[in-house]
């Protein structure tokens, strides 16, 4: 289950300053929840105000409530054998987790789901966001340590209704 303590951690990381994420992908859908466009980019070739755009979009599903609008997905193995969808849709997520974004296959597949979960009649878009996170060892002793006592491979995510062609609300 997520922990709050958690979550914040992770959103004092989202400003340009401090922002760890590598890649963000996403796609615009139309009122009928037709592709209108896509894209996927290394977070280093956005301008600074479309950092923050998005990395305001992802602060912002981190403050829902917990465990209601922000979901963990556990690993697949964790499932049990009966529950065969939710294990095929973890397997799914670490594929997309695991390339870091970088397949546009199962971005298009994810798309695709997405479109078919969503009501149609306001446009909106989803944007993706792959990040590593290290947790800082804590000696005991005062020194500095160099190495993290744990990385996180990770995926964020935000559904946002759109105020014009391609100009998100947030979440």
């Amino acid at each position: 289950m997520l922990q709050r303590k958690d979550l914040l951690e992770l959103t004092r990381r989202f400003t340009i300053d401090r922002c760890h994420l590598d890649r963000v992908a996403g796609a615009y859908f139309d009122r009928e929840n037709e592709i209108d466009g896509t894209f996927n980019v290394h977070m280093q070739d956005l301008s600074p105000h479309e950092k923050n755009v998005n990395l305001s979009h992802f602060k912002d599903v981190l403050f829902g409530p917990t465990n209601e609008t922000v979901v963990e997905m556990p690993c697949p193995g964790s499932y049990a054998e009966s529950d065969k969808e939710a294990m095929e849709v973890a397997r799914f997520m670490e594929g997309l987790r695991s390339t870091g974004l970088k397949n546009d296959g199962l971005l298009d597949i994810l798309y695709d789901l997405v479109a078919q979960a969503f009501p149609k009649g306001v446009p909106f878009t989803i944007v993706l966001g792959h990040g590593l996170f290290d947790v800082p060892r804590k000696p005991s002793d005062g020194e500095e340590q160099w190495e993290p006592d744990a990385m996180y491979d990770y995926l964020i995510g935000a559904a946002c209704p759109l105020l014009t062609d391609y100009a998100p609300d947030p979440p």
